[in-house]
């Protein structure tokens, strides 16, 4: 009986784990990405993040992830934010509102078909500058992986750096802030569709 649980585990951890097969495609580094197919999923579904403070484990954020407006729109939603994607021909704009009831959203324009080294990808009063960094066939953090992840690296006008790792057909896989105090991590340990 015992055996027949943890192969039932193994094989529901495998299934539902983040990261899977089934985003493994072959890219060509040398022609253009759309942002869009990286940014967003095609499907509807819960994901978890570990929080990292210093390199230590400190909470866990869930969001949920919706295609809105027959395909053109995306929503994640989490406890503090929602962010609203909408795809325009050749851009996104993200808005990021935040739930405390006097915080003022933030709209930014982002380029939609990029190349790595691009800069000025995302563009805000706030942002000085985010460019098309890196490209990963596999991607490893906090010993998951990830497959064909775009990095987009961000410096804010106030000094802030951020990474951002995006997933082909899975949205942000992880997020490395870094704000002259400390260090922030987001990594995404699962998803569960609906």
């Amino acid at each position: 009986m015992i055996k027949i649980k943890q192969l039932l585990l193994t094989t529901v951890l495998f299934f539902t784990a983040c990261g899977t097969e089934e985003h493994i495609r072959e890219i060509d580094e040398t022609r253009n990405f759309d942002l869009w197919q990286y940014m967003t999923s095609t499907l509807n579904h819960e994901v978890e993040y570990s929080m990292y403070e210093n390199d230590k484990k400190i909470n866990y954020l869930i969001e949920t992830h919706r295609v809105t407006k027959n395909g053109y729109g995306y929503e994640r939603i989490g406890n503090s934010r929602e962010t609203i994607l909408s795809l325009k021909s050749n851009s996104i704009v993200m808005e990021e509102k935040g739930n405390l009831e006097n915080e003022i959203s933030s709209l930014i324009d982002i380029q939609r078909y990029v190349h790595l080294g691009d800069n000025k990808v995302f563009k805000s009063d706030s942002i000085k500058n985010c460019q098309i960094k890196n490209f990963y066939s596999t991607y490893l953090n906090k010993n998951i992986k990830f497959y064909n992840v775009l990095m987009i690296d961000c410096y804010s006008k106030s000094g802030i750096h951020q990474e951002f790792y995006y997933g082909y057909n899975e949205g942000i896989v992880a997020i490395y802030e870094e704000n002259g105090l400390g260090t922030k991590e987001y990594i995404k340990v699962d998803e569960k569709r609906f």
